[in-house]
């Protein structure tokens, strides 16, 4: 993944940002009824900072980690990220893997209550990873 890829994961990370910040400040009756939009936002969010994450990794000669929780632990202990935002994305993959793989049931009030510190995390992740390129 170039450079190039980079900047265009970093172009559709906004885009999904920018679609996903709306469903924030809904009240929880809105962010129910637009919750499986909501999913999705938070998924394609997930995947995208976890493509760019492995990029890092790679640019940086360091190991491609065994699972995508590792990804972003790498990354924090690596110092390529901040280690807070390092274990506050990896926990976004285990969000991820049930929304994706169903193995569990959401607990919206959960889901909806992390939405906005997600966000900060995604927004985060794009802005260093856009000073890294």
């Amino acid at each position: 993944m170039s450079p190039s890829v980079i900047r265009a994961k970093l172009v559709l990370l906004q885009q999904v940002l920018a679609d996903l910040k709306p469903n924030i400040l809904k009240s929880h009756a809105e962010q129910t009824d637009a919750h499986y939009e909501i999913e999705r936002q938070v998924q394609v969010a997930v995947d995208l900072c976890l493509a760019m994450a492995r990029r890092l990794l790679f640019l940086k000669n360091l190991p491609s980690p065994d699972t995508a929780r590792e990804v972003f632990v790498l990354l924090g202990k690596s110092r390529i990220i901040p280690n807070k935002l390092a274990l506050g994305l990896a926990q976004t993959v285990g969000l991820r893997n049930l929304l994706v793989h169903e193995y569990g049931k959401i607990d919206y009030t959960m889901f909806f209550g992390g939405l906005k510190g997600g966000y900060k995390a995604f927004a985060a992740f794009a802005v260093i990873v856009s000073k890294k390129i």
